[in-house]
C-alpha cells in the first residue's frame, strides 16, 4: 500500500512532510560537494567544486534548509572527522566521525538558514583524497 502525501507548493518549489524530521522539506535537493582530488590532507578546509579553498569562503545558502545526509569517500580507510562550520564561527554545526573508505549518513536533521555560508573541514592526519557531499533539503 502506498501512502499519499500532500504536496505544498510555493514560489521556491514543492514541499512534502518529512515525518522522520517532523517538518516540511523540499522535494528537490541541493548537494554541496567538497574535497581534495589529488592529495592527502591533514586538518584543513576542503575545496569546493569550483576549486576555491573553503578556508577563505564557503557555499552560501539561498533559502532556509535542513542538512539531511552526508556521504563520500576517501582512497584509503582510516579514522577522521568531518566538521561543518558556518563561516565566521569556530563552533561546528556538524561533527561526524568517519572510519570507512566509503560512508553515508542519511538521518541527519540540522537546520541552516538563508544567508548561512557553509565550510567543510577535514579533521585528522593524512586523509587520502577525501570527497564529501552534503545534501540539503529546503525548509518551509
Amino acid at each position: 500500500m502506498i501512502a499519499l502525501q500532500r504536496i505544498v507548493t510555493d514560489p521556491t518549489g514543492s514541499y512534502t512532510w518529512d515525518s522522520s524530521r517532523n517538518k516540511l522539506l523540499s522535494i528537490s535537493r541541493k548537494v554541496i560537494s567538497a574535497g581534495r582530488y589529488s592529495k592527502a590532507v591533514s586538518n584543513e578546509f576542503l575545496r569546493f567544486d569550483d576549486g576555491i579553498p573553503g578556508s577563505s569562503s564557503g557555499k552560501i545558502l539561498k533559502l532556509n534548509g535542513t542538512i539531511v545526509s552526508l556521504s563520500g569517500m576517501t582512497s584509503i580507510s582510516g579514522p577522521w572527522t568531518l566538521k561543518v562550520f558556518k563561516y565566521g564561527s569556530n563552533i561546528p554545526i556538524l561533527t561526524q566521525a568517519i572510519s570507512n573508505q566509503a560512508f553515508t549518513f542519511n538521518s541527519l536533521n540540522i537546520d541552516v538558514n538563508a544567508g548561512d555560508v557553509l565550510q567543510l573541514f577535514a579533521n585528522g592526519n593524512n586523509i587520502q583524497m577525501p570527497l564529501v557531499e552534503i545534501e540539503i533539503a529546503w525548509r518551509l
